[in-house]
């Protein structure tokens, strides 16, 4: 075990904790739907094919060009399965989770077993989940989930391959330097926020490299900055992101001024996001967890840096990143706070492990077992009152009756399209409360012109769909059952 527990009743209790806290998010895939953009991207890809819509959306939408083709030519809906959304959704959780214990597995190698390595990964996982503003772009909705998590990924594999590929000898690092640089040009391609943490990323590594007078280190991370700027600069240069802004409003304004206008928000966001007591918390449990190992095994990193130095780059990146979501998004869209919550931790817990002695002057004395249970009861509190806690009451009360009524409406829609016909009716989810973990709130509206009704009508080949309004009462009132048309509201 991570923090060394020696009794077999305190190590079960810690495995009851990990399977408790993350059984209901694995459970909930099994429910999971297709909603809103997985539905038009979808349609794209059959009206166009799957290679000429990345053409389009290039041109006419995004420079994404990693994370729309997961969207577009492997969205399980291209391929009319619907239910393939639910093993994405899993895959997607089980991904996140290899990626944590790859990570782990390189910082100490040697040291830590699989089974340790296993534990300390499922735990940041759980860490991870209980900061999370929005769980269901992160892992359900299939389409943010591509954007975002598997960014989050693919930006951990740079830093797992590198890893792995500098501690092998000079005629045996090519496979890893393979690796490293695939996964830097799908970071690229994913969004703007995660291509410019790992560039700060690698300017960082580079500098600690610097210090350190590790020439082939240099050249590695020079290696994957010169291809992750290559790769950035096809993403951004994309004609689609300055259609895009104009389609949003934003592209309308000069430069000069959507900056100045971002500039404090930018700042105002960052301070909120780092002065949030869950968050704070869990810094607290990640310095709790590392510090003992840290003293016992010392610097995995070859090169102390202070936090005095780490931290305020550790900042700088976060308020960067934020600038650019506001800057090119108008906002800071909680899926994109995901990213930045993950980036946080990630450094955090790098900048802790590099500044401590490379060689521990003196073998550490044995940390008191009150001690190590405290980051446990910690994590335990933050699942009691956070998204573990409303995917249990999801799981047991809400998600199979929101399955069966989603079950209900897609035969609905098969019978009207077996009969031709072209306008639909269905009934609201009712009965029904979110908890905003699988189930977001949000549902058809009354209304055809309401974005999810279009994109989902045009999916399945139907000119109108819409919710019966006289039924809407019935729904929860957090369940999309105040969508009227605008005149109306």
């Amino acid at each position: 075990m991570p923090i060394g527990f020696s009794s077999r009743a305190a190590r079960l209790a810690l495995l009851a904790l990990l399977l408790l806290g993350l059984l209901p998010f694995a459970a909930l895939c099994a429910y999971n739907e297709p909603y809103s953009d997985d539905f038009i991207n979808a349609w794209r890809t059959l009206a166009h094919g799957p290679m000429s819509v990345q053409r389009e959306l290039y041109q006419q939408w995004t420079g994404r060009f990693f994370s729309t083709f997961l969207i577009t030519a492997l969205n399980p809906l291209t391929w009319g399965w619907l239910r393939g959304v639910r093993w994405a959704a899993a895959g997607i959780e089980l991904a996140l989770a290899a990626g944590l214990y790859a990570a782990i597995r390189q910082v100490w190698p040697g040291r830590l077993r699989r089974g340790s390595a296993a534990v300390a990964s499922l735990t940041a996982l759980l860490l991870y989940v209980q900061l999370l503003p929005d769980v269901y772009s992160a892992f359900y909705w299939f389409t943010a989930a591509a954007v975002y998590t598997l960014g989050l990924v693919c930006f951990t594999l740079v830093l797992v391959a590198s890893a792995a590929g500098l501690r092998q000898p000079q005629g045996r690092r090519r496979g890893w330097a393979v690796v490293a640089g695939v996964a830097a040009v799908a970071t690229a391609g994913t969004n703007e926020v995660q291509l410019l943490l790992l560039l700060a990323t690698l300017a960082a590594l580079l500098w600690v490299s610097w210090l350190r007078g590790a020439p082939a280190t240099r050249r590695w991370w020079l290696m994957l900055l010169g291809v992750t700027l290559v790769a950035g600069a096809v993403a951004v240069a994309a004609p689609g992101n300055f259609v895009r802004l104009v389609d949003k409003g934003s592209g309308l304004e000069p430069l000069p001024h959507k900056l100045l206008m971002a500039l404090p928000r930018t700042g105002r966001g960052l301070l909120t996001l780092l002065i949030q007591p869950r968050l704070l918390a869990a810094l607290v449990l990640v310095y709790w967890w590392l510090q003992p190992l840290a003293r016992r095994w010392g610097n995995p990193f070859g090169q102390r840096v202070p936090l005095r130095q780490s931290l305020p780059c550790l900042v700088a990146g976060l308020g960067l990143a934020q600038l650019v979501s506001y800057v090119g998004l108008g906002g800071s869209l909680d899926r994109l706070a995901n990213v930045l919550i993950y980036a946080l931790l990630l450094g955090w817990g790098a900048a802790l492990l590099a500044a401590a002695p490379v060689h521990p002057p003196l073998p550490a004395p044995p940390t008191p077992r009150w001690r190590r249970a405290l980051p446990w009861a910690g994590l335990l509190v933050l699942c009691a009152t956070g998204p573990t806690a409303r995917a249990w009451q999801e799981w047991c009360y809400s998600a199979g009756p929101y399955s069966r009524q989603m079950a209900q409406r897609y035969a609905l829609i098969e019978a009207a399209r077996r009969a031709g016909t072209r306008r639909l009716v269905v009934p609201p989810i009712m009965h029904v409360r979110p908890y905003h973990v699988l189930l977001s709130g949000q549902d058809l509206a009354a209304w055809p012109g309401y974005y999810a009704n279009a994109e989902t009508a045009v999916y399945f080949g139907l000119s109108e769909l819409v919710v019966d309004e006289p039924l809407l009462p019935q729904a929860h009132h957090d369940f999309g059952g105040s969508w009227r048309a605008p005149a109306e509201r």
